[in-house]
């Protein structure tokens, strides 16, 4: 899945669930990769320092494993 899909996806999970948070982080992380993305290809910095880079991915994991968690797949989904 692009990004924009899966944005879409995460859209239509927080008007599902909107109580819940965790596409709201999934979301903050990826759009805060993007941005450090942009910025390195623009040469605004030479590269996404390993605090940044750790800082989303830790964001996006623990989202989707909270997601996951609270969502779990239907039986025989693949």
């Amino acid at each position: 899945m692009c990004g924009a899909h899966l944005i879409r996806e995460l859209t239509a999970a927080e008007e599902d669930f909107p109580h819940q948070k965790w596409h709201q982080q999934i979301r903050w992380a990826l759009a805060g990769l993007n941005t450090q993305a942009t910025r390195v290809r623009t040469g605004e910095i030479g590269e996404i320092t390993p605090e940044a880079l750790l800082l989303h991915l830790r964001a996006f994991h623990q989202g989707i494993t909270v997601g996951l968690s609270q969502h779990p797949r239907a039986p025989g989904r693949k």
